[in-house]
């Protein structure tokens, strides 16, 4: 998949889509092979994911073949490559043992998409300004996106060392593989070779080697060595603090797209403080329903342990407890 420099002109455009299309199918392809349904639905984030990036890599490949103007970002390949994320960030953030709790993925899901927009509304005010595409503006922009690609990498490394699960450690060190891969490239690429007129757009094409790793890492046979033992306490800090990080990650996002777009900035805020509140008041629903089916279940089974089976009187046990 990877051809770099050696790819010029509309092959390196047809390359960069055809890319992440390609690694798009074979996560899918692995998504299906797997029983768990946390760890199909996450591969088929990734390939989400990299569907939607596609699309992205497409719309500049429209600008660049059809409209003549390579030089032009399109706003909708900026949104593309922004919600790109918006699947793995709820992938990652989203605690894998919520099965069945749909309004508690809601919660994580709405915070994840209101990420992802706000995210392409401060990037794309900070690249165009109010004057039209700028340098300055566009160096901007390459720091944000190295911003977000560190915040990806760092939580899918973290959920990789959290893993339980031999399943759930090789979804994750595709991921935290593939985006530290892919974070490396990006920040080369953006501020090495795009401002150097030295290097054509046909470096942009080096990219294609990270999703070149995640599709063979999709694609090669499951993991057979054992899973090493995680602390309990660790793994429960990352469940615990992969959704807060989401919400915290949503406010900052808001607080600096306020000063751009107030409506917006406020409507980031709303979502992240409510979210975060309702998500803690569910979860509290969830942990004193639970606390209470244990104390029924377990005075049911005292009762069973103090009760003769036959005559249905107290035994023995019941009254030397009295005693």
């Amino acid at each position: 998949l990877c051809f770099g420099p050696s790819v010029t002109g509309p092959a390196a455009y047809i390359l960069m889509v055809l890319a992440p299309l390609l690694a798009a199918v074979a996560a899918f392809r692995r998504g299906r092979s797997h029983a768990s349904s946390y760890v199909r639905s996450s591969w088929y984030a990734i390939s989400w994911s990299l569907a939607i990036w596609t699309l992205g890599a497409f719309a500049n490949l429209w600008q660049a073949m059809v409209l003549h103007s390579p030089d032009e970002v399109p706003r909708w390949a900026m949104l593309a490559f922004n919600l790109a994320v918006v699947p793995t960030t709820f992938m990652l953030a989203s605690d894998w043992q919520l099965r069945g709790r749909q309004l508690l993925r809601a919660v994580d899901a709405l915070a994840a998409l209101a990420l992802g927009y706000a995210y392409f509304l401060y990037t794309w005010h900070t690249m165009t300004g109010h004057a039209g595409l700028t340098d300055a503006g566009v160096i901007d922009v390459a720091w944000l996106l190295d911003l977000q690609n560190l915040y990806l990498a760092a939580a899918g490394w973290a959920r990789w060392y959290a893993a339980e699960d031999r399943d759930e450690r090789d979804l994750f060190r595709t991921y935290a593989v593939y985006k530290l891969l892919y974070l490396v490239i990006v920040l080369v690429n953006d501020h090495v070779f795009a401002p150097n007129p030295a290097y054509g757009p046909e470096y942009g094409t080096i990219v294609t080697l990270a999703f070149a790793v995640l599709a063979g890492f999709a694609l090669r046979a499951p993991s057979t060595s054992p899973v090493r033992a995680v602390s309990p306490l660790t793994v429960n800090a990352v469940r615990s603090g992969s959704p807060i990080l989401l919400a915290l990650a949503l406010l900052a996002a808001s607080l600096f797209l306020i000063r751009v777009d107030y409506d917006w900035g406020c409507a980031g805020i709303l979502i992240a403080v409510l979210g975060l509140g309702v998500r803690t008041t569910l979860l509290q629903v969830l942990q004193r329903a639970r606390g209470e089916a244990l104390q029924r279940e377990t005075s049911a089974l005292k009762t069973i342990a103090w009760t003769d089976a036959l005559t249905g009187m107290q035994n023995r046990r019941s009254f030397e407890r009295k005693v």
